[in-house]
């Protein structure tokens, strides 16, 4: 039977850290890895965003209620920085 998605940012970031390839490097991440962000509510450690990365330095991301989904680049300035990504 197949585990539940975790709900949250932080425990997403957890999961894709415990199946291995977590990076803090983004010129490691591959198309398809999730990104995780501090944002505005959360910390380098306890991430608060998180988006699918594209290549290219490109990203897909909801940035907040009542916004639409966008595709960005992920060196732009996300509050507090970026925690780290990986495959699922």
């Amino acid at each position: 039977m197949p585990r539940p998605w975790p709900r949250t940012t932080y425990t997403q970031a957890r999961f894709v850290q415990s199946k291995g390839g977590w990076t803090t490097s983004i010129t490691q991440l591959s198309p398809g890895d999730l990104v995780f962000f501090a944002g505005s509510d959360g910390t380098l450690t306890n991430p608060g965003h998180v988006g699918i990365y594209l290549g290219n330095h490109q990203m897909i991301q909801s940035p907040e209620t009542g916004q639409v989904v966008d595709v960005v680049d992920i060196t732009a300035s996300f509050a507090g920085g970026f925690s780290g990504g990986g495959p699922v």
